[in-house]
């Protein structure tokens, strides 16, 4: 993603608050998914066990609905410059990416353009192995 006028030391930073960006979003949703979760098992009576079997189902029904998001729409999309493609683009910001975006440490680095942010469905994979990654730490790690 080179852009001409700029250093290597700016494409780096740039790609460093992408990724900061991204991964910001993911983590948010992914706790906001484990408190969710637990709320909703607490509520069933299932305990923390529930909670682990919600997350994993929970997890697995995001990661496809991501993959849908970022399916391009035909045969013709691929290989594209993403930017140019029929992919649904990134809203400027949804309600959740600006919710985010007052959380640390999105709320002290400086706003990306929307067109440089990755898209909803790349941010929202991402939040999806982050929820199956809760999941089997609570199976692993902590033995619940």
């Amino acid at each position: 993603m080179a852009i001409k006028g700029t250093t290597r030391s700016d494409q780096i930073k740039r790609l460093l608050l992408r990724w900061t960006d991204a991964l910001g979003y993911a983590l948010w949703f992914a706790v906001g998914s484990i408190i969710g979760t637990i709320v909703l098992s607490a509520a069933a009576g299932l305990g923390l066990a529930g909670s682990k079997y919600l997350l994993f189902v929970w997890g697995f029904l995001l990661m496809a609905y991501a993959t849908i998001a970022l399916w391009p729409t035909s045969p013709e999309d691929v290989g594209r410059d993403p930017k140019t493609t029929s992919i649904p683009k990134n809203p400027d910001t949804t309600r959740f990416q600006r919710l985010v975006r007052l959380l640390p440490p999105l709320r002290w680095l400086p706003v990306l353009s929307a067109r440089e942010q990755y898209s909803n469905g790349a941010k929202l994979f991402l939040s999806s192995i982050l929820v199956l990654l809760s999941s089997i730490i609570m199976e692993i790690g902590l033995g619940i």
